[in-house]
């Protein structure tokens, strides 16, 4: 991820994969793995932000292309739930959410996913399809105040019934997530994410649906 050129092809995924690594593990694992490190090594001042950039988009476009090998095993059942997967626009890194879109796919739900829309493109793209369920990826406490503006205009929108969860970092052992925003459920696990809404989806691989979040 961090080679010289400004290139955003790698040849990573080519020598996972020589290695014999799966690409449910290249997901699941690799790619939010090294996303921290990019983190790590940016708090530390280790890289630069040119660095850290460079390196989510290659990230980034690994995901996509395993997800765009893989779409025709992620066809979704006509009976599947219906998942929107937003990631605000004051969100500037999406790999998580994209990540958590990937790990739902492979469980049977049908996701759409709103990168970097607008409020009010979210609403009309959510009123524009029956959801079973809205997931907001959330990077930092930061964010709360803009997310329960969203979490509101959903209300708004879609009425009381359809749950709303909030993922990403955010998440992660903060108790008080859902009083700030509304929500209904606050968590990273993607699996629990639809467990959380009453739906169930097919078995993951052993250790997988768990979504690290990169923010």
């Amino acid at each position: 991820m961090l080679r010289g050129d400004r290139s955003i092809r790698t040849g990573a995924l080519a020598t996972l994969r020589r290695h014999g690594v799966s690409s449910t593990a290249i997901v699941d694992g690799y790619i939010p793995a090294a996303a921290r490190e990019l983190g790590d090594r940016w708090c530390r001042d280790d890289l630069s932000f040119a660095d850290v950039t460079i390196g989510a988009a290659r990230l980034q476009a690994m995901l996509r292309e395993l997800g765009a090998a893989n779409a025709d095993d992620m066809l979704a059942a006509s009976d599947a739930p219906n998942i929107m997967m937003i990631v605000p626009h004051d969100e500037f890194h999406t790999l998580g959410g994209m990540t958590a879109a990937n790990q739902m796919r492979r469980m049977g739900a049908s996701v759409s996913l709103a990168l970097g829309q607008t409020e009010d493109e979210i609403l009309q793209k959510a009123m524009a399809r029956q959801f079973d369920l809205v997931a907001i990826s959330v990077s930092c406490r930061q964010k709360l105040d803009s997310a329960r503006r969203l979490v509101n205009g959903l209300r708004r929108a879609l009425g009381t019934g359809v749950p709303i969860v909030i993922g990403g970092l955010v998440a992660e052992g903060a108790e008080d997530v859902c009083a700030l925003t509304g929500a209904d459920a606050a968590t990273s696990d993607a699996r629990e994410a639809l467990r959380l809404c009453g739906m169930n989806g097919r078995t993951l691989a052993p250790g997988a649906g768990r979504s690290e979040q990169d923010q």
